[in-house]
């Protein structure tokens, strides 16, 4: 599957309801949500930078119970560590697109479509690190993607269907798209 195509098919399962007219989630419950991840994401920021930069930057936090840690064992190799690093920087450039819509949301501000295009293709270039280590393809990712939208909503979003989900349905579907590799 082709990145065109796979905006297209994502177009139909993408939910068109906003419940304005509902208690939940609230304004301010959304807002919440939204800051605590982006200081989440500030907080992986540091450790990325300090783990994979080395910048010597104070720790975001003090480890209030050390003793937790003794005797635990570190798995430390080349690959694990380039999955974390990727897995760091996804959620510290999620975290900045969370800024930018909080920017445009909440304060008034216009959207940033530059920023917001230089997060995604920092976020692109750290789900490369991904599928490298993995030997993933992106096109298949996106087309068994496509495969457990399409058996969860058919070709239309419905909130029953993403609140019914069947699980085990969409498993058997990307197993499938592993079996048909071999």
């Amino acid at each position: 599957m082709d990145i065109k195509d796979y905006l297209i098919n994502s177009k139909k399962t993408l939910s068109p309801n906003f419940h304005y007219d509902k208690e939940f989630p609230s304004e301010p419950e959304i807002r919440i949500s939204c800051d605590e991840f982006s200081h989440a994401a500030k907080i992986m920021d540091i450790v990325k930078k300090r783990k994979f930069y080395g910048k010597d930057i104070p720790a975001p936090y003090e480890l209030t119970n050390p003793e937790y840690f003794k005797g635990l064992e570190f798995k430390q190799d080349e690959g694990g560590e380039k999955i974390l690093h990727a897995i760091l920087g996804i959620g510290t450039e999620s975290g900045e697109l969370v800024d930018a819509l909080l920017k445009y949301k909440y304060e008034g501000q216009e959207l940033d479509v530059v920023n917001v295009k230089e997060e995604v293709g920092d976020l692109m270039w750290y789900v490369a690190i991904i599928l490298r280590e993995f030997d993933l393809d992106l096109h298949e990712i996106m087309q068994n993607n496509i495969d457990k939208l399409k058996a969860r909503y058919g070709d239309k979003f419905s909130e029953e269907k993403a609140n019914t989900r069947d699980l085990d349905t969409e498993r058997d579907i990307l197993d499938q798209g592993e079996n048909d590799k071999k």
